[in-house]
């Protein structure tokens, strides 16, 4: 972890991730993102349940495979084939959105199903887990994991802030789907910067997408399972 360069590279680096605990909790959030979604196994399957539940308001529990996956965001009847590229780390973010800020994660999908400005929810993100996993590999989010004595809470506090960010722009742009690709490759860019991974991890604590509600960063949505 080390920055190579000199003492001229140790001014300007990112903060150090020290302590095992840490590595570990890295390693860990980086298996978890070569995880496949498991139809074997339970708590896979709780935590593609509870995204269902908490997102859609039922408790009526729901077939693995089917159309309805399409009203949580996915693109068909298997949400594993949108998961392909994060595995579970891309699940269990989706679903730490949700109870982050339920209130804003209500904002996101409504927004996401708008007959004009709709986005496919899942697979976008998918692509905000991608670049977590870059701000992390680039140890933007080193200061902020020593801070909350986690790597995967500052990793899911960026992820969060970075969605709220989209969401802004799309809506108060008032960008359509023809939009996306320049959408999401200039949100990247700014949010793999010193200043963009601040405001995000900003925004994680204090937006409020629809009506008043608390944001405060959890370390693992899946603790919080049904």
């Amino acid at each position: 972890d080390a920055p190579a360069g000199g003492c001229l590279a140790c001014l300007f680096a990112p903060p150090r991730l020290d302590g095992d605990e840490l590595r570990r909790d890295r390693d860990e959030m980086f298996a978890t993102a070569r995880t496949r979604l498991d139809d074997e196994n339970e708590v896979h399957l709780r935590v593609l349940h509870t995204l269902y539940t908490r997102l859609m308001g039922t408790d009526r529990a729901m077939p693995r495979y089917g159309k309805h996956w399409e009203d949580v965001g996915f693109q068909g009847s298997d949400p594993a084939t949108d998961l392909r590229g994060c595995g579970m780390l891309g699940l269990t973010q989706l679903l730490c959105l949700v109870t982050h800020s339920f209130t804003n994660a209500a904002a996101i999908h409504e927004l996401s199903r708008d007959s004009t400005q709709e986005f496919p929810m899942a697979p976008l993100s998918i692509n905000l887990t991608h670049t977590a996993l870059k701000a992390v590999r680039r140890g933007l989010l080193n200061k902020e994991a020593r801070r909350l004595g986690s790597v995967w809470a500052a990793a899911d506090a960026f992820y969060c802030g970075a969605f709220y960010e989209f969401y802004l722009r799309w809506r108060d742009g008032g960008k359509t789907i023809m939009d996306s690709g320049h959408v999401k490759r200039e949100l990247e860019d700014f949010l793999l910067t010193a200043k963009g991974t601040a405001h995000a991890l900003a925004l994680a604590d204090s937006a409020k997408l629809g009506q008043a509600g608390e944001s405060k960063p959890r370390k693992k949505a899946s603790a919080e399972l049904e």
